[in-house]
This record gives structure tokens, sequence and C-alpha cells, in this order.
């Protein structure tokens, strides 16, 4: 599709996009990471793209778990789960990628809740 990852570290993730050998990296900051588990059956990263500030919550998984979360329009999603169709019956392992923009305040009230629930004991994540 065009997107190579060309870095990575515990801070930031870079990619080209296009193919080209003189493509431009696009830097991201990674400002929270879920790493795949058996229950979520997903992995998402949330970002801020260095240049524009843009903050994106990136997320990839299995194709039962994530088509049933998106808002695709019905005639859309039919093409989709076609084509999912036609790679599983060639024996194909399919992850379906999801990306959506959300604001710098979004964010913000979402990492205070976060940070909280992680820092607080057992008996107040249950709550």
């Amino acid at each position: 599709m065009g997107y190579k990852f060309v870095e990575k570290t515990s801070s930031y993730v870079g990619i080209t996009v296009g193919g080209s050998k003189d493509a431009p990296v696009e830097k991201y900051t990674i400002l929270a990471e879920f790493p795949f588990d058996s229950t979520r059956k997903r992995m998402t990263l949330i970002v801020e793209e260095q240049n524009t500030k843009k903050i994106l919550v990136m997320t990839k998984g299995a194709d039962s778990i994530m088509i049933p979360r998106t808002t695709l329009p019905d005639k859309e999603r039919k093409i989709i789960d076609d084509h999912l169709y036609k790679f599983a019956c060639t024996g194909l392992r399919t992850l379906v990628m999801g990306q959506k923009e959300i604001s710098k305040g979004e964010f913000d009230k979402w990492n205070k809740k976060f940070n909280t629930v992680n820092t607080s004991n057992d008996e107040d994540k249950d709550a």
C-alpha cells in the first residue's frame, strides 16, 4: 500500500508514504500504546503527528472485532465483507485498520482518566 515503517523508538514512529526512496519521513509521537492481547483482539496507538499536531487514534485488529465498531455505510461495509471473505477463502489472514482524529481536549480528558486509573489501587479500578 506504499507505507513503510522506517523508525521506531519508545517515543515515536517514523513512516514513509508512497514507496519512493526520497519520500520524507513522517514522524508520530506516541502518546499511548495498547499492545495486542487475546481479549481485545486488537492493538491501538494514540499518536500526535509532529508536523501538523493532529492527534490520531490508530487501531488494527481482527475483522470480527473491528468491523462492528465502524460507522461505515451498509454499501461500503458489504464491499469490505466481500473482500474479507475472498481473502479468507484463499487462506489469507487479514487485519482491519482504522483511524480517527481526536481533538487535544478529547485526548487530555481521556488521558487524565487513564492516568487516574493506572495510578489507583486495585479497589479503585473496580469502581
